[in-house]
């Protein structure tokens, strides 16, 4: 599964000045970083149990000193898609493919 980190990055075009020569940077409007997302693959073993959690490092995505703890709540998936009308078993084949 995939999901995507949202983190800052320094603006290449301006290299975190915030401007150009004397004009205000056109790629980051003179903020001198950008927006961006990076995706970041989270794995899970077979047979998923509920409340497994996965801490993921982000220092591949330029972000030190922090982890994302992402915790799989099969339980509220489950009870959602039923009183949508998904019958139970066909959700979570679903979700877990």
């Amino acid at each position: 599964m995939c999901i995507l980190v949202p983190a800052r990055e320094i603006c290449p075009a301006c290299s975190g000045r915030g401007s150009v020569g004397p004009y205000q940077c056109w790629r980051c409007d003179g903020h001198g970083t950008l927006m961006d997302e990076y995706p970041v693959m989270v794995s899970y073993p077979a047979g998923l149990q509920q409340d497994y959690i996965v801490h993921l490092f982000l220092d591949r995505c330029g972000i030190g000193n922090f982890y994302l703890m992402v915790r799989f709540d099969l339980l509220s998936y489950m009870v959602k898609n039923a009183v949508s009308g998904i019958p139970l078993n066909q959700s979570v084949r679903s979700w877990v493919h």
